[in-house]
């Protein structure tokens, strides 16, 4: 990995940016040392459709740019009438269009 000069500060270059020519940022790449994890957050409203099937598609291209298999999707239920959160948290298993193995945690 190359560094990059800023003035007379060394800078290492942003390692979750990925491909720059997507359209979209990703939500949120945490890195910690040589890993990388990329999550895709949801939300799903009164009156729209879940967004698994989006936020799989969009994660997915996200992770190929990243160069990465695996990924992370959150869905957030603000719909009425809802369970308490407690009941309702759940985390599966999901494959993106291209095969990619994503943990879905719906909450």
């Amino acid at each position: 990995m190359s560094n990059h000069t800023v003035g007379e500060e060394q800078t290492q270059p942003d390692l979750c940016r990925g491909n720059q020519k997507l359209k979209r940022l990703i939500d949120l790449c945490l890195r910690f040392g040589p890993d990388k994890v990329a999550l895709e957050l949801k939300v799903w409203r009164d009156g729209k459709p879940d967004p698994l099937a989006q936020g799989l598609a969009q994660l997915d291209s996200y992770l190929n740019g990243l160069g990465l298999e695996t990924g992370w999707l959150v869905i957030f239920a603000q719909r009425s009438g809802l369970p308490a959160i407690s009941e309702r948290t759940s985390t599966t298993s999901a494959t993106t269009p291209t095969g990619r193995t994503v943990t879905v945690i719906r909450v």
